[in-house]
C-alpha cells in the first residue's frame, strides 16, 4: 500500500495556482500557497480539519474547505507524480498535476 501521510507534493493547477501540500495523518492536509491568482495569500499556510484527502489504490481525492474545491486524480505507479481534474462550488474547473517533493516529513 502507498504511504501518502508525511509526504510533501507540489501541486499546479491550470489556473496558475501553485501550492505545496503536506499530507498529514488521519487524512488531513496543510498547504503553503506558492503562487495565487491574486497574489494576496502567497506565502500563507492553511490547513485544519476542513482540508482532507483520501486514497483508494492509486486514486486520490483532495478536498479543501469542506468540499468547496475538490481535486480528483491518479498517482502514478512510481508514486512520484499525480494528476487529475479540479472543481469548485463556484462552478470553476480545470486540470491539475503534482510531483513528490519530499518523503517522511514531521507533521
Amino acid at each position: 500500500m502507498i504511504k501518502l501521510a508525511s509526504t510533501i507534493w507540489e501541486i499546479k493547477r491550470d489556473d496558475g495556482e501553485v501550492e505545496h501540500i503536506t499530507f498529514l495523518k488521519n487524512n488531513y492536509l496543510k498547504y503553503l500557497v506558492i503562487k495565487s491568482e491574486e497574489g494576496d495569500d502567497e506565502g500563507q499556510t492553511y490547513g485544519d480539519k476542513d482540508e482532507t484527502w483520501g486514497l483508494n489504490d492509486l486514486s486520490i481525492t483532495i478536498s479543501y474547505n469542506n468540499d468547496f474545491m475538490v481535486m480528483n486524480g491518479k498517482i502514478n505507479s512510481d508514486f512520484n507524480k499525480m494528476e487529475g481534474q479540479w472543481e469548485s462550488q463556484q462552478g470553476y474547473s480545470g486540470k491539475w498535476s503534482g510531483y513528490l517533493i519530499r518523503n517522511e516529513v514531521e507533521d
